[in-house]
């Protein structure tokens, strides 16, 4: 229902309830960012292991909202498919049916791995994440693997609207995740998991 959105900022709104599904419950905390909010979304990254979230956080002072996103190596070096700007942090694309892109500015859009990496020849930034926990609004995850976690994650609606969200207190596996966020007040379009709890 409405009411269990809180509007934050312009075109930003918070949800923030426990959820269950699948034997599992959690709180689950999401940001909605419509159009309007204007927002621009970019990449940092660095090589230095062991920075937490307020370490970012303090270094991007300018920024609304900071998250842990891809996966790295112990070397600093991304897992799957990035791109800054222009520059190529790593050309290695994942597994096409459980990864997707992330593309990033003013107008982001969460793509299907079988996108070809041509399609980013912009100055837009661009990283690999996965798996999808919902595409083309069905369930994506739906194995259970009994690894558990807390988890953050990125997702759109038909609409437009982009989600951020977190479990920030238990684990939950990425199959419990998946039939929870059907309990959310969303109607997803895609959902995909990223590295790393809040």
């Amino acid at each position: 229902s409405a009411d269990t959105w809180q509007t934050i900022a312009p075109g930003v709104e918070r949800f923030d309830q426990r959820l269950g599904a699948e034997g599992a419950a959690a709180r689950v905390i999401l940001w909605r960012i419509r159009p309007e909010a204007n927002l621009t979304w970019s990449l940092a990254m660095s090589t230095s292991t062991g920075q937490t979230i307020s370490a970012w956080a303090s270094r991007l002072p300018d920024a609304k909202i900071v998250l842990n996103g891809s996966y790295f190596q112990p070397n600093g070096k991304p897992i799957g498919w990035m791109k800054i700007g222009e520059k190529y942090m790593n050309d290695r694309t994942l597994d096409k049916d459980r990864a997707g892109f992330i593309s990033l500015g003013a107008r982001p859009k969460l793509l299907i791995g079988a996108v070809p990496t041509s399609t980013f020849s912009g100055q837009e930034d661009v990283f690999q994440s996965y798996p999808w926990l919902i595409r083309d609004g069905r369930l994506a995850f739906t194995q259970e693997t009994q690894q558990y976690a807390r988890r953050t994650f990125l997702g759109t609606d038909a609409e437009g609207n982009w989600y951020v969200g977190v479990v920030p207190s238990e684990s939950i596996s990425l199959f419990q995740l998946a039939h929870v966020l059907q309990n959310a007040p969303v109607h997803w379009e895609r959902v995909i998991n990223l590295d790393g709890g809040p």
